[in-house]
């Protein structure tokens, strides 16, 4: 039963983004996805499932919205049922839960989002679908390569379901999630283009294991974080949809070729000496040599551990600054998962202000904030980047400013940003030059609060004039 293709009138299929957000940056991205892989998977020739069988479901006001759809689809299935959701992702502050985002959720509020276990008591509704697949596309953190909500790696693991194929993107950052210029997503972008485009050489029709394998070595060829699968009952030999690209005729195996042949055409361009030559020299800026090393471990994997080694040793240099700091540990840390704790562990210390001896300035604080969600520890790195636009110490033009880009980089931490911003305004003693400037910081932020500060801006403007 499990590689049978789907059943286009039993199979059941919700298709449900959130793409604006009043909270929360929105993903206009998102939008395209939901429509365009609706679409692909009503598509006669691709997908097959009978429009009537297939429901978009944009923009789900309310938990019970989104559950009410999902239990009604169960109830129906009798062959596939597919759920697919692409938004922001959350997890609980105190558990660590999985939550999907709404377009009024607002971060630290649970009851604000819809929990993952609502969702997969919902999906096991479908008692009379023997298959049941999970695709879960959501962002993580707040910019394009710039989006995390949690660790990505946890995402598949904490969404499991028994007798079903989970497939989640992991997405460190929103450049990961949804890159500027894109269409889509990168994770759904290249799922419908699989989808779309079939696979030369493949099976007659595209299993998740299948789909799974292709979408690991695209994203991972470009440079992007790979998706994570759960596979429960051989749930990997679901078929998705038709591979459009298949024939009797191909030979198996083609597109491998192709792909080595790709990856090794693109290795015989690097040369490992110069790049190790450059890794090395005491005279060239740490940043450069940092980039050296990070390709030469990249197209040579053998030597990870020689290029490890040379890095830290740079930590040691009395000449380092924080800037290069924090990029050394953000790079060990990419290149060896398990050295995350220790990565975890100095950037903290950073974000704070302090590491050993050593103090830094606020824009290494602010790096290392960044370093800290990038690897999916959120929570902490949207508390030490509260700290720097409140902390008194530093200047409020700067602080004005931190807390203007708080929807790019820690949308979570939006709410204490504007609350700041107002206090700041409203504050006598401060320049009327600062604030206006964090009236205007309020408008960009907070668009819900446009009307109240633009009256504070002709306010301040009139006394002035006076």
């Amino acid at each position: 039963m499990t590689s049978e293709p789907l059943d286009p009138n039993r199979t059941r299929v919700i298709i449900a983004g959130c793409h604006e957000y009043s909270n929360l940056e929105s993903l206009p991205s998102v939008k395209n996805n939901t429509r365009q892989l609706h679409a692909v998977l009503t598509d006669p020739l691709i997908g097959g499932i009978a429009p009537q069988s297939c429901h978009l479901l944009e923009q789900p006001e309310t938990p019970g919205i989104l559950l009410d759809c999902i239990y009604d689809a169960a109830e129906q299935c009798t062959d596939t049922f597919i759920f697919y959701y692409a938004g922001h992702g959350l997890t609980h502050f105190h558990n660590g839960d999985l939550s999907l985002a709404l377009p009024s959720t607002v971060a630290h509020r649970p009851h604000t989002s819809v929990r993952f276990d609502d969702v997969r008591h919902a999906i096991l509704a479908a008692r009379t679908a023997p298959r049941k697949i999970v695709i879960l596309d959501c962002c993580f953190s707040g910019r394009a390569m710039t989006g995390t909500m949690t660790n990505a790696a946890d995402l598949a693991a904490r969404s499991e379901i028994e007798g079903t194929y989970i497939l989640a993107a992991a997405a460190e950052t929103k450049l990961a999630v949804a890159p500027l210029g894109e269409e889509y997503t990168a994770f759904t972008g290249e799922l419908i283009s699989i989808l779309e485009k079939g696979v030369p050489g493949g099976p007659k029709h595209l299993s998740m294991g299948l789909v799974y394998e292709h979408l690991s070595r695209r994203l991972a060829a470009r440079s992007r974080p790979v998706p994570q699968q759960r596979n429960r009952n051989a749930g990997s030999g679901i078929p998705l949809a038709r591979n459009v690209r298949f024939s009797p005729e191909n030979k198996p195996g083609a597109v491998d070729d192709i792909i080595d042949y790709m990856q090794t055409a693109a290795k015989s361009d690097v040369n490992p000496d110069a790049l190790r030559g450059k890794m090395n020299s005491p005279h060239i800026p740490y940043s450069r040599r940092l980039r050296s090393a990070s390709q030469l471990a990249y197209y040579d994997p053998s030597l990870t551990v020689e290029c490890i080694d040379t890095i830290e040793h740079f930590l040691t240099a009395p000449d380092i600054s924080g800037l290069d700091t924090v990029a050394i540990i953000k790079e060990i840390g990419k290149l060896d998962a398990s050295r995350l704790t220790w990565a975890h562990k100095l950037l903290s210390e950073i974000a704070r202000g302090q590491e050993g001896s050593r103090s830094y300035t606020t824009i290494v604080r602010e790096h290392a904030c960044h370093a800290l969600g990038f690897f999916g520890f959120r929570e902490e790195g949207a508390r030490s980047y509260i700290n720097l636009f409140e902390d008194y110490r530093e200047s409020l033009s700067y602080r004005i400013t931190v807390a203007r880009a708080t929807n790019k980089c820690f949308p979570e931490s939006k709410l204490p940003a504007v609350k700041f911003l107002w206090r700041t305004s409203k504050d006598s003693k401060v320049h009327l030059r600062d604030r206006l400037e964090a009236l205007r910081a309020i408008c960009e932020l907070h668009p819900k609060d446009i009307s109240a500060a633009s009256a504070a801006i002709d306010e301040l403007t009139k006394s002035q004039s006076q």
